[in-house]
């Protein structure tokens, strides 16, 4: 079948497009962010997969302002997020500890991009919730997200009920993925980690 020479040069510009979005992809996969930085700023034409290897690349790697900026930026070329660039900048903003800015890219998946968030999504908010101590907003967004189900929710609350020695909200916690039979050792050895750091608390 024959080849318009409309169609040659525009296949030519996606093909290049693609290939300078892997290269990016694979230097911010390798943690050689200013790599994928140099590797973005000389394409002339970016997709949605060019961006997202920086927004995921900076927010896997703890530079969640970074990623913020870059999410900004993304939209205002005009190019539209996904699933996937939403999940790098709240994953930017959990690592950094940005709850507002978090809890604002999190509501924008559903209100300005009508996307369904999902597993990692939420995830990503229960976390950002629990290391900053909002354990009851934790529970409040377990609950309303219809995965109570899911034991990743829970095992993550159970993460930041460590970090902040909460006893009562760990039990919790455990006990949702000890009824859905879906508990590990290590969930245990969690909850036994909280009950001796509440204990040390007591003896100081």
């Amino acid at each position: 079948m024959g080849v318009s020479c409309i169609e040659l040069p525009v296949r030519r510009t996606l093909c290049m497009v693609c290939i300078w979005g892997m290269l990016s992809l694979t230097y911010a996969k390798c943690g050689s962010l200013d790599g994928a930085f140099e590797v973005f700023n000389g394409m002339q034409k970016r997709d949605v997969l060019t961006w997202n290897s920086m927004i995921v690349g900076f927010g896997v790697h703890g530079r969640g302002n970074e990623a913020v900026s870059f999410f900004r930026q993304m939209l205002v070329t005009g190019v539209q997020p996904n699933s996937i660039t939403f999940l790098g900048v709240l994953c930017g903003c959990n690592h950094q500890g940005l709850v507002e800015k978090g809890v604002e890219f999190f509501h924008m998946v559903t209100s300005q991009f009508n996307l369904s968030p999902g597993i990692k999504h939420h995830g990503c908010l229960v976390d950002l919730y629990g290391q900053a101590g909002k354990l009851d907003k934790t529970l409040e967004i377990i609950h309303s997200s219809h995965l109570e189900k899911d034991p990743v929710l829970w095992r993550t609350l159970l993460g930041s009920c460590k970090i902040h020695g909460n006893v009562e909200t760990g039990e919790m916690a455990l006990r949702n993925p000890v009824q859905l039979g879906a508990s590990n050792a290590g969930d245990h050895v969690l909850l036994a980690t909280i009950y001796a750091i509440a204990k040390d608390g007591e003896v100081l």
